[in-house]
């Protein structure tokens, strides 16, 4: 867990309220981004999935995709879970 502005750089956003506590998210896989695209535009698509959600009410505060791992290293520990 961490705070919303230690995270946002993390999702590709600026700014964030450091009293916001969330949890951070990143998964690998094939992800496509097929919602509110303009048309012609393509889907938004990677191999690696963020997402933040709100430590209290676990509703998602932004995500993204992306083809590389972000930078964690200021987020402080994560742990890993594979399946």
């Amino acid at each position: 867990m961490t705070d919303a502005a230690t995270v946002a750089p993390v999702v590709g956003t600026t700014g964030g309220d450091p009293a916001q506590q969330e949890y951070l998210v990143i998964m690998t896989g094939k992800f496509v981004d097929n919602a509110f695209l303009p048309p012609g535009e393509p889907a938004p698509s990677g191999s690696v999935l963020v997402i933040t959600f709100d430590a209290t009410t676990h509703i998602v505060n932004d995500f993204g995709i992306t083809s590389t791992a972000p930078d964690t290293s200021a987020v402080g520990q994560m742990y890993s879970a594979t399946t």
